[in-house]
């Protein structure tokens, strides 16, 4: 997975960003609460839309080519990003970007 150690060289330049990675996911998470986290993953390798990069827990979107889903990462952790939520009572039932 290439994708993951261009993303983890770029991240070292942050050091105030906090993330975790498991096999086949990196998450950066929020620095406050007006943010959101922002996911990337390769769960199913089989299928050619198989990288996700999702913003908090409302929106996401799948990529078959790999540079398009990082830079859809790294516009999620910029300030030019926004994401605005649509509530069904205190439910968040989508996310635009």
């Amino acid at each position: 997975m290439v994708w993951k150690e261009i993303i983890k060289q770029k991240l070292e330049h942050f050091s105030e960003v906090r993330f975790e990675e498991g096999e086949k996911i990196l998450k950066v998470f929020l620095k406050d609460e007006k943010g959101f986290s922002v996911t990337i993953d390769q769960i199913i390798e089989a299928d050619p839309y198989n990288i996700t990069v999702s913003y908090g827990e409302a929106w996401h979107n799948h990529y078959a080519d790999e540079q398009e889903a990082i830079r859809w990462f790294f516009f999620g952790l910029s300030d030019k990003c926004r994401l605005k939520l649509y509530y069904c009572g205190d439910v968040i039932y989508k996310g635009v970007v």
